[in-house]
């Protein structure tokens, strides 16, 4: 927390390679995962660290970013959060309250049982974290998260049930334009969009519903491959963001597409030749899980693909 981070190298760059502070935003115009090759993209996409020793990068500690891995040797930085008070309220600054309320928000949830009463609790700490600084994307992010997890903990009257829907994907949806390169966030627009299209009558409406679905993947996918290239560890993420999206494909009934998408997560390995499944991924438990699903469901879509194909082949009789 604070409001001004500043980071001090302390060591020359001669003793280790990689590390760097990269900032969510430098990716704000990329296309495609193409544009970090050649070296007229290689600067605009590459961690930014201080030029020597005694030198210090400072940023507002509520832009997102993420410290790049160092590769060989040991880099000593000094770490340095600065905040303020009002004198005359002896109150944190805004930005600093939107920060602690939405650190705040999900340690209070788990006091709760009920999944509904957690939902909302969350939501209610991230409104507040909002009216403290109404353009904090991740806010709003975090509160169209929680109104979602509301909706799907239980059964509400389908008036209100549609409504919170609504507003959960309105704050999404308001969310990417005010951080338009969060991975996480296209993640979860892409799942509450595909699930308002199952739900969905067939038309032109659910159609467009299914294809901002799977746009909001793809973007959700190519933030979190292009995070991985410059070093950020962002693993689990990224492969979730695969399996969600190869999913609903799959219940989509183009399991051929499905599969091509699966064979994209970075934690997955084929079967070995005695028929056991490796994980190579160091990730936690939660990456593995992901890597293991994955596999399991792009072997059912094969499997699928191959029985629509005999189907549709012509009869050799």
């Amino acid at each position: 927390l604070g409001l001004i981070s500043v980071n001090i190298m302390l060591n020359s760059d001669e003793e280790f390679e990689g590390g760097g502070t990269f900032f969510e935003n430098q990716f704000i115009n990329l296309q495609s995962l193409q544009d970090l090759d050649g070296e007229g993209a290689s600067n605009e996409y590459q961690p930014l660290k201080p030029c020597s020793p005694g030198h210090c990068l400072s940023h507002l500690s509520c832009e997102r970013h993420a410290g790049s891995s160092t590769r060989r040797g040991v880099r000593d930085i000094l770490v340095i959060f600065v905040t303020a008070t009002r004198v005359d309220q002896s109150l944190a600054p805004m930005l600093e309250r939107s920060a602690r309320l939405k650190g705040t928000a999900r340690r209070e949830s788990l006091n709760f049982e009920s999944q509904a009463e957690s939902a909302l609790c969350r939501a209610t700490y991230q409104r507040l974290a909002i009216d403290s600084a109404p353009f904090d994307g991740e806010a709003w992010h975090y509160l169209g998260m929680a109104l979602r997890d509301y909706c799907l903990s239980g059964p509400r009257q389908k008036d209100n049930a549609d409504t919170v829907q609504q507003v959960s994907l309105d704050c999404l949806r308001y969310a990417a334009q005010l951080t338009p390169c969060d991975g996480r966030l296209f993640n979860n627009l892409g799942l509450s969009l595909g699930q308002i299209y199952m739900q969905s009558e067939p038309g032109v409406e659910a159609d467009e519903i299914c294809c901002q679905a799977r746009q909001s993947y793809e973007k959700a996918a190519l933030l979190h491959g292009a995070s991985e290239i410059v070093g950020c560890d962002v693993g689990h993420e990224h492969d979730a963001s695969i399996l969600n999206h190869g999913l609903f494909v799959a219940n989509l009934d183009q399991f051929e597409e499905a599969a091509r998408i699966l064979s994209g997560i970075t934690g997955l390995q084929d079967e070995k030749e005695d028929g056991s499944s490796e994980i190579r991924s160091k990730e936690q438990h939660t990456h593995s899980r992901i890597a293991s699903d994955a596999l399991s469901l792009r072997r059912y879509c094969e499997e699928q693909a191959k029985k629509m194909d005999s189907s549709t082949c012509p009869s050799s009789e």
